[in-house]
């Protein structure tokens, strides 16, 4: 049995070059004719978060302390200026909601597109790579685990967050909840890809050695999220940028324990030439 606890982590290559290779993924047909399916859905979330935000807009400007809603509707140049200001934060509070619940949503939808994608990836740029992923009925039903037990941590902290609009400290609720979402959705996104290619045991190796690496293409990753129209685009791309830079520590990982094998039996053989 090999201690892999005791190997050093593997050379990382720069990281934007897996930035470079999902564009290059991105532009196949195959892969561009899947991005339609959650661009769809993501238009047909926000369609109708919007939709809501607006008939219930009152509610998010219910969220700011009520001294500043108070002087906002008073008659003057500066309680104009606290209006528009009020407005502002409202609707910032509103697109961030959008964000969330968009974001939940299209969790569910990447635990059965991810599968697909990188069968893709893995036909495509790295055949030479042996994985043995799960069936697609097991990466999802994987996925599903992992969602429901995220989903009940997130939704309790969001709660707590919530709380704080009772005291009209709702959009401070709100920017915490964005850190608290960013755990979740990068939590959920990793698993889907991380199982897809390498056995558990090696995935959570992978998360011990990749700890600042992973989470600096995860805030990448994740920024685009709060980019209104182009986060209706970006579910593929974010699984295709994962995918290529699991492939390629999977890679040196393979090497390394071939290598060990090879130190091995060389040992043996020699000790056994040796008595």
């Amino acid at each position: 049995m090999i201690d892999t606890n005791n190997k050093t982590p593997f050379a990382r290559p720069f990281l934007m070059q897996y930035f470079s290779k999902s564009w290059h993924s991105l532009q196949y047909k195959p892969i561009l004719l899947l991005s339609f399916l959650p661009s769809a859905c993501a238009i047909a979330l926000w369609i109708g978060v919007i939709t809501l935000g607006i008939t219930h807009f009152d509610w998010f400007i219910q969220q700011f302390p009520n001294i500043w809603i108070a002087y906002a509707l008073k008659q003057g140049v500066l309680p104009q200026i606290s209006y528009y200001l009020l407005i502002f934060f409202a609707t910032l509070s509103m697109l961030l909601c959008g964000v969330i619940v968009v974001g939940i949503c299209m969790n569910i939808i990447n635990a059965f597109l991810t599968p697909i994608v990188v069968h893709f990836v893995h036909k495509i740029h790295y055949p030479h790579v042996v994985i043995t992923p799960p069936t697609f009925i097991e990466s999802c039903s994987l996925s599903g685990k992992l969602f429901l037990q995220t989903f009940l941590k997130f939704a309790f902290f969001s709660f707590c967050c919530y709380v704080l609009s009772f005291i009209g400290l709702g959009f401070i609720g709100l920017i915490v909840g964005v850190f608290i979402y960013f755990q979740f959705y990068c939590k959920n996104l990793n698993h889907d890809v991380g199982i897809s290619i390498m056995p558990k045991d090696t995935y959570m190796l992978f998360l011990r050695h990749n700890k600042i690496p992973l989470m600096f293409i995860n805030i990448l990753i994740f920024m685009p999220l709060y980019i209104p129209i182009l986060n209706c685009f970006i579910a593929t791309w974010q699984i295709l940028v994962l995918t290529h830079y699991m492939f390629a520590w999977y890679m040196q990982y393979i090497d390394s324990i071939t290598e060990t094998h090879i130190e091995d039996a060389i040992i043996i053989e020699l000790e056994s030439h040796a008595s």
